[in-house]
């Protein structure tokens, strides 16, 4: 259901996702255990299409967030 390979997310000099790996199957749930300021709400960002990733791919349900936009949404 949702894939990351290498998925980061920089801003100017600042690394705020660095190269995450992970996968998610159908059924599953999942939680972001992160520390506050880690990036966490950006790698959800990243993946529900709201901000593109610098580096990196993510995909939902099979579909790319960077090229399948309106269908990830």
């Amino acid at each position: 259901m949702i894939r990351t390979e290498g998925l980061t997310r920089r801003f100017r000099n600042f690394t705020a996702v660095g190269s995450l790996d992970m996968e998610v199957d159908e059924g599953e749930i999942f939680g972001l255990l992160r520390t506050n300021g880690a990036g966490n709400a950006i790698i959800i960002k990243m993946l529900n299409t709201l901000l593109p990733s610098s580096v990196g791919k993510a995909l939902v349900n099979g579909m790319d967030v960077l090229d399948d936009l309106s269908d990830v949404r």
